[in-house]
């Protein structure tokens, strides 16, 4: 069977965050990848395998294993040489780093240039080995992200960096909430800002110091190893191991600690939430002995349409009404062309007070005193409601049918019952809360009783009661799970004929 024939037969792929230690699973040059779970439509079993953390392109990095497939030698020494060579990459841009920083006592009028197609930063006594590449001088090295290009795969490390002005508000906004120390977990443009005051005369003692947690290795030719740490965020894994995770710990023991993360929109959160988890009890047990239930201060930065999912992986999570932009985003821009006239989509998501997170004044936003927090200027309070209900940035209209309010636009259907959009197809879909495989609510079809396990460690079969089942009972119920229907056999129900075309 063919691969396209098999992926016509799938039926979706789901992460499977196991509560054994993930330093067990097999490493990629990303550190430890994640188990996933294949399902299929034919009534298959499905099937558990390993792939990289950081990455959903194959491309871009193609270690895969099936989870109890044994390697041979030969194949993992190649893996242990590819990883290796890529981790060979943060060493020398630690070199980089003490060449230029250290051996030169005294940078000015000593140019440096930075290699886009090696990723590079170099001297004008290495100019000869860049000749044929593609490089440009590099001015303000305190400064990173304004000489680097960003990554734009969006499979992979898509990096968008904060606007000035979302920068300067998030820095003002950790002063006044009286932090003293911030981990950035990519956040690279807050850092450097951070570092940069810190160098300068005016910088007053005892404000903002900050360390970067990122995946970008080129960040090491511009901060120490003191300020930077090459991290993988979707498995809590750090690079260089022990020295690297060692910085970290020491940072984490400071009083006043903030953490603040932009990750990559097209991370799952449930994965990226067992990190942030990770890094809390790591601040819990240098402040609290561990005590439970502390929550280290937290900014994430999330689409608005991301909220359920956020609150279902961390419930003490709030949604605030501010609108963050990104210099280098076509639609996550308030002054770009492309950017949508409600502003960018992307918001605050922490676990303070909403009440204590002062949104700026300037900007419109506006103190809500039924709803305890600040809003954003279309955000008009509902009393039937009782709440601030607007999201996208436009402001809502109340539906007394449904006894909500929705998005402008939008009429009651009573077919759907629910508002919906002008020509849209009544009971278009199932309710997304709803097993695949069973249809019942409150699990996903991971947990689902109904299916065979295929894990190597619990190959249990179970009926719909929970009670083990055997090999013949096994055949008997994948019959009667319900298969999804292939477009012919939809059309044929619908009456429609095949029209052949020459």
């Amino acid at each position: 069977m063919d691969d396209q024939h098999l992926k016509a037969k799938r039926y979706g792929v789901e992460v499977f965050l196991s509560k054994e230690n993930p330093e067990l699973a097999p490493e990629c040059p990303h550190g430890p990848m994640l188990l996933f779970e294949r399902f299929y439509k034919d009534g298959r079993l499905p099937r558990r395998f390993y792939a990289c953390s950081a990455s959903r392109d194959r491309k871009h990095c193609s270690f895969f294993q099936w989870e109890g497939d044994v390697l041979s030698e030969a194949r993992k020494e190649a893996h242990q040489g590819m990883i290796q060579t890529f981790r060979q990459s943060h060493n020398e841009a630690c070199l980089r780093y003490s060449s230029i920083f250290h051996e030169s006592d005294n940078l000015q009028g000593k140019k440096s240039f930075l290699c886009h197609s090696c990723g590079l930063l170099f001297q004008h006594n290495q100019k000869k080995n860049h000749l044929s590449h593609d490089y440009e001088e590099a001015v303000d090295l305190s400064k990173p992200t304004l000489i680097l290009r960003p990554k734009e795969n969006e499979k992979t490390q898509a990096q968008y960096f904060f606007s000035s002005k979302t920068t300067q508000f998030l820095i003002c906004l950790l002063k006044e909430l009286g932090f003293h120390n911030v981990l950035c977990v990519g956040t690279p443009r807050v850092h450097e800002e951070i570092q940069a005051s810190r160098k300068s005369d005016n910088f007053p003692s005892g404000c903002l110091d900050s360390l970067l947690l990122d995946i970008d290795f080129r960040y090491a030719q511009f901060f120490p190893p003191s300020k930077y740490c090459w991290y993988n965020m979707f498995n809590h894994f750090f690079f260089g191991k022990h020295s690297s995770r060692e910085v970290f710990n020491l940072f984490i023991r400071r009083k006043g600690v903030v953490l603040v993360m932009d990750p990559p929109f097209g991370g799952l959160i449930e994965v990226l939430s067992v990190s942030v988890k990770k890094i809390w009890d790591t601040w819990r047990q240098a402040h609290f002995d561990g005590k439970s239930g502390v929550e280290l201060p937290t900014v994430w930065i999330f689409p608005y349409f991301m909220e359920p999912h956020m609150r279902a992986a961390l419930p003490s999570f709030n949604m605030l009404d501010y609108k963050v932009d990104y210099d280098n985003h076509p639609h996550f821009n308030s002054k770009s062309q492309k950017g949508s006239k409600r502003g960018s989509p992307v918001r605050l998501f922490t676990n303070m007070k909403p009440a204590d997170v002062l949104l700026p004044s300037s900007e419109g936003y506006r103190f809500c005193k039924s709803c305890d927090r600040y809003v954003a200027p279309e955000n008009i309070h509902c009393e039937k409601c009782n709440g601030c209900m607007s999201k996208d940035g436009r402001q809502y209209v109340h539906c007394e049918i449904c006894g909500t309010c929705v998005k402008p636009g939008r009429f009651h259907c009573m077919t759907c019952n629910r508002c919906e959009t002008k020509g849209h197809q009544c009971k278009r879909s199932v309710d997304v809360g709803t097993c695949h495989i069973c249809g019942d609510f409150g699990h996903k079809r991971r947990d689902c009783l109904q299916r065979p396990d295929n894990s190597p460690r619990k190959r249990r079969k179970l009926n719909s009661d929970g009670v083990q089942i055997n090999s013949n009972e096994e055949g008997k119920l994948l019959k009667k799970l319900p298969q999804r229907k292939s477009k012919t056999e939809k059309k044929k129900e619908r009456g429609e004929k095949k029209v052949l075309t020459y």
